[in-house]
């Protein structure tokens, strides 16, 4: 796991308001990426992989 963004992170915010994450390991074909937004304060992050991506609850 690589860190692509720094994390954004707040006192007053229990969830990280951003960051990327980039995912790779030999046993997975293309690389993930995990995306916590632009700054919202909330739980949800996206998730890509190859030509998928979904919206998951952290």
């Amino acid at each position: 796991m690589k860190i692509t963004e720094p994390l954004k992170i707040q006192m007053e915010c229990r969830w990280i308001k951003g960051a990327i994450f980039t995912i790779s390991a030999p046993s997975i074909k293309e690389e993930a990426m995990l995306d916590y937004g632009s700054g919202d304060c909330d739980n949800k992050a996206k998730l890509k992989y190859g030509k998928k991506e979904a919206i998951i609850t952290i």
